[in-house]
């Protein structure tokens, strides 16, 4: 399976969730983007973890379109990449989202909150 999730901006950081053999690596910074040899902030196994789970069976219900975007240059950027057996889905967005894009947050959210994983940078984005 491919996992991948960025989210970021100029003046907000970055958070970034990849997924790895049966690990998910999140990569947090207050730099706007991810340098490429930067080390993971935190690793944990998604095995038998509910949270996870629960978010991949609503991403395999989604049905976004490839890009979203504004007139607006600066400000907040996100991508998506998944690809299993039941979905391939490949969208990203520059200052606008999808009307589920929060839905999302919020099961990802889930997650980073179990793991410990600081989550003040989704909050920051102002996306809500």
């Amino acid at each position: 399976m491919t996992f991948r999730f960025y989210i970021g901006g100029y003046h907000s950081g970055h958070f970034e969730a990849v997924l790895k053999s049966d690990k998910l690596y999140f990569f947090i910074s207050d730099y706007p983007m991810r340098i490429v040899h930067e080390e993971p902030t935190h690793i944990f196994s998604i095995v038998s973890d509910m949270e996870w789970q629960n978010l991949i069976n609503y991403i395999t219900e989604l049905k976004w379109k490839r890009k979203y975007e504004t007139n607006i240059f600066d400000g907040i950027q996100w991508e998506l990449i998944v690809k299993n057996e039941n979905k391939k889905l490949n969208c990203s967005g520059s200052n606008a989202f999808p009307l589920d894009f929060f839905s999302f947050i919020a099961l990802l959210k889930k997650i980073t909150l179990k793991h410990n994983i600081p989550d003040a940078l989704l909050d920051n984005l102002n996306i809500y």
